[in-house]
């Protein structure tokens, strides 16, 4: 009797599976893990962080500059960094980023996708979709 090899053949399927269903294992099959890894740590706080990039209410202001959350070429501490008081936060941006850029310059949120023409329209964005609030004197 001859044996075909490869892979075995598709099942078949009494009920539709969403496209969501179809790579996901049953939770049954999933690994129980008592405490969470460095990675689980690391993604929990990039989530939070990530979250938290966009305000709420004109009045919250946030911890993490969305420029730097925003580049994947930096150092996480880098990315992460939490800023306290609510001054320095506008004076990171100033001095990292917004001292850098010409006032022609061009940018495109990480965030939103929102594309930007100018400086200036930079500053208003930061202020009024992420809570940066960046005043250079």
């Amino acid at each position: 009797m001859d044996a075909e090899e490869g892979a075995p053949s598709r099942r078949c399927v009494t009920q539709k599976c969403s496209t969501n269903d179809v790579d996901m294992p049953p939770a049954a099959l999933l690994p129980k893990r008592q405490n969470p890894t460095l990675s689980d740590k690391s993604d929990d706080t990039f989530s939070k962080a990530i979250s938290s990039a966009c305000v709420k209410s004109p009045t919250e202001r946030p911890t993490t500059c969305f420029i730097c959350l925003g580049s994947p070429g930096l150092p996480q501490s880098d990315r992460l960094w939490m800023y306290k008081p609510s001054g320095s936060l506008s004076r990171h941006s100033i001095k990292k980023h917004i001292k850098l850029f010409p006032n022609d310059m061009h940018y495109e949120c990480s965030f939103c996708g929102e594309k930007l023409e100018s400086k200036s329209a930079l500053l208003n964005h930061a202020e009024r979709v992420h809570g940066t609030v960046i005043r250079s004197s």
